[in-house]
């Protein structure tokens, strides 16, 4: 007839947080960028930095920005929870790449050869390449800063160095290298023997530079140094040299 003595006992089941996913790992050129983990349905999400560097904005939200990112790898951990169930975690690496040096082609040259060097700065971060803009060349290493150069043509030879580094936008520098052609060959004319001190210089046509008379030897007066045909007045007794000479 005794009473019955009753108790009960609740058992609570928590879900599983909703699982978590940080992102696709990413390579960027920047200090700061966005975490991008899976939104939450069940449960409570919380960014935390494994390695590297960054401040998380917004840290218990999935889309967070993030700041003060290192050169390098900067792992970050999605990590959801609810209640008493395990906590499901993901990470994300972000990878910063440096900007790369910047591109320092060297001066211009005037040649008069169809061979010749480069002189750009060595990148200290980065890879360089040479390319070719306009005109003709051919370098040896393109990818040395001082690469020899073959094949020039007379005129202007535009070439590019260009440094690059990962995702960065590359940097570049032009450089110029004009040929000028070889002078006309240089002939003075036959070697005179008169009875005067009077006479006249009749040097070859010229077709590429310019010329000039010069004494070398003896005595006159040219009136003209720089045409091809040109009186020459006052000439000593004896041998009188002059000199044509071509230049480009």
């Amino acid at each position: 007839v005794c009473l019955v003595s009753m108790d009960q006992v609740t058992i609570i089941v928590d879900p599983n947080p909703t699982p978590a996913f940080a992102g696709n790992d990413e390579t960027i050129c920047a200090s700061s960028d966005s975490l991008m983990g899976s939104p939450i349905v069940i449960g409570t999400g919380v960014w935390t930095l494994i390695s590297g560097t960054g401040t998380i904005t917004s840290p218990s939200t999935s889309i967070s920005g993030v700041n003060g990112l290192s050169v390098g790898a900067n792992i970050f951990q999605w990590t959801t929870s609810n209640g008493v169930c395990p906590n499901s975690i993901d990470q994300v690496a972000i990878y910063v790449d440096a900007n790369p040096s910047i591109a320092a082609a060297g001066f211009d040259q005037t040649i008069c050869s169809s061979t010749s060097a480069f002189t750009a700065t060595t990148p200290v971060i980065g890879t360089g390449v040479w390319t070719l803009i306009s005109g003709s060349g051919i370098a040896s290493t393109p990818n040395s800063p001082t690469s020899g150069i073959t094949g020039l043509t007379v005129g202007a030879n535009n070439f590019l160095w260009t440094v690059s580094n990962g995702v960065c936008p590359s940097i570049a520098d032009q450089i110029i290298i004009n040929v000028d052609p070889n002078p006309t060959p240089a002939y003075a004319g036959p070697d005179q023997a008169i009875c005067n001190v009077n006479s006249s210089l009749t040097a070859g046509t010229i077709t590429i530079g310019t010329g000039n008379w010069t004494v070398v030897f003896g005595g006159g007066i040219v009136t003209s140094p720089t045409t091809t045909t040109t009186p020459v007045f006052s000439m000593a007794t004896g041998p009188n040299i002059f000199a044509w000479s071509v230049s480009n």
